[in-house]
């Protein structure tokens, strides 16, 4: 289908990381031609990076009444329901099937689920979402709970992979990793997750381990900008796993990722009290600019709030945490699915 010059214009601002002239070009050309599902795509997008997830579902939705089987609108919107409770949702398959996901967290006290529990809500999810999405593919295997704080680790690992440097960003990162006994364990770490306790960071993850060199099936993530907030953290992600009975191999700090320390072995050193062992290489700025100058800055872009509740985005990677389970013969993953 060829491009109208309002949609050619859009393409250039896109490319350039001026959104909101994008959507101005885009919006424009639906008047020229309004049966364009790559223009509504790209709209869903736009109003994602800014934030408008109303708007962006309404655009990805246009898209898929024109055609049904467009994998990238579906898998976006499922990913937008991590940050939104859509108002209107009778009429769509996804948002109706994820309302009712979200209902499933009535069944949650302000404790952890346990097993039988547990077997309940995800045999209820299975039910709502075995009769409408065979076909779906959804390969996320992390689940983030966040505010509009960033990591931008690709970003960060195009610097070392490049350079073989570690960005200054990295030097600020630390954080409390758990290595949990089992797939069970993970999924209860998940929910215990999903409670607002760690005043001292807003950003954590539970996932999977898919990469070979790097030991522990089953992880989460808290992280934190200084090793003081994570010594104080410590005692309280302890105390509340121990409290929920949840099964752990290991709970510790580290410093960064995994990636660097075979580079740089004191990377991994943490002094609590003061300076650190290895610092950050002010000649390294050169290497950092060099991958910036490469990657398009969008303008206004926007980091959403995460709900703490289960979602269908949700229910799918915890699918995906079982089946990964499955493959190592983790048995476990029998008790709740």
């Amino acid at each position: 289908m060829e491009l109208t010059n309002k949609q050619k214009e859009a393409i250039q601002y896109y490319k350039s990381g001026k959104i909101k002239k994008t959507i101005i070009c885009l919006e424009n050309s639906i008047h020229e031609e309004n049966n364009n599902e790559l223009v509504y795509e790209i709209l869903g997008i736009c109003y994602t990076d800014i934030g408008e997830y109303e708007k962006s579902i309404e655009n990805f939705n246009k898209a898929l009444n024109i055609n049904n089987k467009n994998k990238r609108c579906i898998y976006a919107i499922i990913n937008l329901l991590n940050f939104i409770k859509p108002k209107n949702f009778k009429d769509n398959i996804i948002l109706s099937t994820n309302e009712k996901i979200l209902s499933l967290n009535k069944l949650i006290s302000n404790k952890v689920p346990n097993d039988l529990l547990l077997k309940d809500i995800f045999s209820k999810a299975t039910s709502y979402v075995d009769d409408h999405f065979e076909d779906i593919n959804y390969n996320q295997t992390q689940i983030f709970r966040r505010n509009e704080q960033k990591l931008d680790c690709d970003r960060h690992f195009k610097v070392f992979n490049k350079f073989k440097v570690i960005p200054k960003f990295c030097f600020d990162c630390y954080k409390i990793q758990i290595t949990l006994e089992n797939v069970v364990e993970l999924v209860k770490l998940y929910f215990l997750f999903n409670q607002s306790f760690i005043k001292k960071s807003n950003l954590r993850k539970c996932m999977i381990e898919t990469r070979s060199n790097i030991r522990g099936n089953y992880k989460a993530l808290i992280y934190f900008s200084n090793p003081q907030d994570s010594i104080e953290s410590l005692d309280i992600i302890k105390k509340r796993i121990l409290e929920n009975c949840i099964k752990t191999k290991t709970i510790e700090i580290k410093h960064g990722c995994s990636e660097f320390y075979n580079e740089y072995p004191d990377f991994n050193k943490i002094n609590f009290k003061g300076n650190q062992v290895f610092e950050y290489n002010q000649d390294w700025e050169k290497y950092e600019k060099i991958i910036d100058s490469k990657i398009v800055k969008k303008n206004n872009l926007f980091i959403g709030t995460t709900l703490n509740s289960l979602t269908l985005s949700d229910y799918f990677i915890i699918k995906n945490w079982s089946n990964y389970a499955k493959s190592l013969g983790d048995n476990s993953y029998k008790e709740i699915f």
